[in-house]
């Protein structure tokens, strides 16, 4: 216990770093605030929570019995149980979805059941979530980040384990399939934690905005298009050295992504346009012949990835095979570079008993690797 009060400071900041937000509406406007970690945690008893999980599976499935009355046969307004203004001028209520009967008449897959303790010991329920329950990320992220910084917490107490969420969250998803693939629709990338683990500007309001703007935005300088024209730009310079034949790869894959802006469904395109990119690096693997060139554009990749891999959190193992990756390319550049800033940065990657408390240090190694 005592090493999760000791890393509050840090943990708020993983936190932070990884999205954890909620969402509330203040003065008409909606406002995306941190969920605080409190590192003293309320202890409910295995017998308690048994008594509390009956009750809970009672409700959710009293919640859905009353939205497929609702959309069906209303006999709970019909019988005077609730009044008609109650159900019909509320923002919740969706005319459209009238006489819908989903798959085994399941209305709500996950049902977030707000509970508080009252002083006189009870527990209260404080709201219904059965729309975006997208609350469910906190104890998960801040039960995997406990458990790194204080194992001993876990090993010396019986403490249910949540880490199979996922899983029943899928088995929940299937039973309820009539055929295909069960997808998860969510925010997507255009949420402020994406851009602000990228440390770019959050413009972006919806999903449409975000893929326009993000993905093909001319005048916008973070968008993918931008990028890549500035990458081509900036080879067009070594032009003697990768051949046009291999540029013309990096020309194929711009004039695929300018041209998927005028479709309203570009996946296609975009993976060709992942394949002459990916083309491109072949070919600068057969046609580049200086092998310091070769070295100096690889470098740059291992670079670029290790950045984009710490920003998203990807595993440790990962980083670490992309960290030895840029070590053993950069002993062939012969170029010169701060070994400091990599001697730090692998000490973050491979040594750090909480590496993910460090991230911001090492994108600032990475940054200065080279400068």
């Amino acid at each position: 216990m005592r090493e999760l009060v000791e890393h509050t400071e840090g943990i708020n900041r993983l936190m932070a770093r990884y999205g954890v937000k909620f969402g509330i509406y203040r003065g008409g406007e909606f406002h995306e605030q941190l969920f605080p970690f409190d590192a003293i945690p309320r202890v409910i008893t295995r017998q308690e929570f048994e008594y509390l999980e009956k009750g809970l599976v009672q409700r959710v499935d009293a919640l859905n019995l009353f939205l497929n009355d609702i959309y069906g046969q209303k006999k709970i307004i019909k019988d005077g149980v609730i009044p008609e203004e109650f159900v019909f001028i509320s923002s919740g209520y969706l005319p459209q979805c009238e006489g819908i009967i989903p798959p085994k008449n399941i209305y709500s897959h996950i049902s977030g059941i707000d509970l508080v303790l009252g002083k006189d010991g009870h527990w209260y329920i404080l709201e219904d979530n059965l729309r975006i329950p997208s609350g469910a990320s906190y104890p998960m992220i801040a039960r995997e980040i406990c458990r790194r910084v204080s194992p001993s917490t876990f090993g010396n107490n019986s403490v249910e384990d949540n880490r199979n969420y996922a899983a029943m969250f899928r088995e929940t998803l299937e039973w309820v399939n009539t055929g295909g693939i069960p997808v998860i629709m969510t925010p997507g990338r255009y949420n402020a934690a994406y851009c602000e683990k990228l440390s770019i500007p959050n413009i972006y309001t919806s999903s449409r905005q975000f893929v326009q703007s993000y993905l093909f935005g001319e005048d916008n300088p973070d968008s993918v298009f931008s990028n890549m024209k500035r990458a081509y730009d900036n080879a067009i310079v070594l032009r003697d050295e990768p051949s046009t034949a291999v540029l013309s790869y990096v020309q194929l894959a711009l004039d695929t992504f300018e041209a998927c802006r005028k479709t309203t469904a570009p996946l296609l395109e975009l993976q060709q346009v992942i394949d002459y990119l990916l083309a491109f690096w072949g070919g600068a693997d057969d046609y580049v012949e200086q092998e310091d060139c070769r070295n100096i554009l690889k470098c740059g990749k291992y670079v670029e990835r290790l950045d984009l891999c710490i920003r998203l959190g990807y595993h440790t193992k990962d980083l670490e095979k992309e960290y030895r990756k840029l070590c053993n390319r950069i002993e062939k550049t012969g170029l010169i570079y701060h070994a400091e800033s990599l001697g730090r940065l692998g000490d973050i990657i491979l040594r750090e008993e909480n590496p993910e408390f460090h991230y911001r240090e090492a994108l600032g190694c990475l940054g200065s690797l080279f400068a």
